[in-house]
């Protein structure tokens, strides 16, 4: 039924349908060999469980959930990054449907020195994926606890004495006081609620019942005026998804007796969000021989990493990128 290079939808116990691309077929289990976008994990399926991608991705493919819709976006945008890429298949005894060790939560403690500094101190972030035996294993286990309790004492002590520009970020004191740091906390939260109020404001102006363009390219200004930071698109990546189609944004069918009015408001809402777009998108690095949606995507996965085990509302505080202090 399914061949090799099909994309479809995986039903794998404790997952939602995934869409993935296979890579093999294997007679002696009958089972196929996938790689899952958005994750890049790879794993086994039994037919039974698969479905084609696109028969079924308006039914599979809607659920509001940020890491699903990453991989939707990959699939549509970039359907062969698993021939660009170097992956990893389990072995076929391993019984898994996808490779576990990927999803990796980091373990942390809180530190406060006597004149108040507080940093979070992540101890297993150079942890080996593998070790060579148990005893290697036990070995890491124990060094790391006793450099991490030494570390700990120092620190609140007052005995460490190391510059802040030579500790890594992840140990760099806060300056700020209480009050200083809750302010530009708050700051950065408004303009992060502002980015999405805007974004609501534009979709509804453009609602094909009852179309606004004029408002529409009021919020497009505001957005263009606004300081956003990268974190805020890595946690709402569908902003930068809308603007990306307004770029291509036509006016309502339905208002032929303004026709040439509606024409130059879509030329303007176009202008607008490709000036916008352009904006959001220096916001990131993108190196030489590689697209700003492919280095947008795996920003977007090293994030949901990074913030896997994070709740909802623990995700909407954020004001710094986890992702950098791991």
């Amino acid at each position: 039924m399914f061949k090799v290079g099909d994309k479809v939808f995986a039903k794998l116990k404790g997952f939602p349908h995934w869409p993935g691309r296979i890579l093999d077929y294997s007679q002696d289990n009958k089972k196929y060999t996938l790689f899952y976008y958005g994750t890049h994990e790879c794993g086994y399926a039994k037919e039974e469980d698969l479905s084609f991608y696109s028969e079924n991705k308006d039914k599979f493919g809607t659920k509001k959930r940020r890491d699903l819709q990453v991989a939707i976006e990959e699939i549509e945008t970039n359907p062969d990054i698993s021939d660009e890429i170097e992956i990893v298949v389990p072995p076929p005894h391993s019984g898994r449907g996808r490779v576990e060790s990927q999803r990796k939560t980091i373990k942390s403690i809180t530190v406060k020195s006597p004149a108040g500094d507080v940093c979070e101190i992540h101890y297993d972030h150079d942890r080996p994926e593998i070790f060579k035996s148990k005893e290697e294993e036990e070995t890491w286990e124990k060094e790391t606890q006793e450099n991490l309790k030494r570390l700990r004492e120092d620190f609140e002590s007052g005995k460490f004495q190391v510059a802040e520009w030579a500790l890594p970020p992840n140990l760099r004191p806060k300056k700020q006081d209480k009050e200083e740091q809750k302010l530009l906390k708050l700051m950065w939260l408004k303009r992060e609620v502002e980015l999405l109020d805007y974004h609501v404001k534009i979709k509804e102006h453009l609602s094909v019942k009852d179309p606004n363009c004029q408002l529409a390219m009021d919020c497009l200004d505001k957005l263009l005026e606004l300081d956003v930071a990268p974190l805020m698109l890595k946690k709402h990546p569908y902003v930068l998804d809308t603007i990306n189609k307004l770029k291509r944004y036509v006016g309502p069918k339905s208002a032929e007796d303004k026709k040439e009015e509606i024409l130059q408001q879509a030329d303007s809402i176009r202008s607008k969000a490709e000036k916008l777009f352009n904006k959001l998108t220096l916001l990131f690095v993108v190196p030489e021989g590689k697209t700003f949606n492919e280095v947008f995507i795996a920003q977007i996965v090293e994030f949901q990493k990074a913030t896997y085990a994070y709740s909802d509302e623990r995700i909407m505080m954020l004001t710094e990128d986890p992702v950098d202090s791991r």
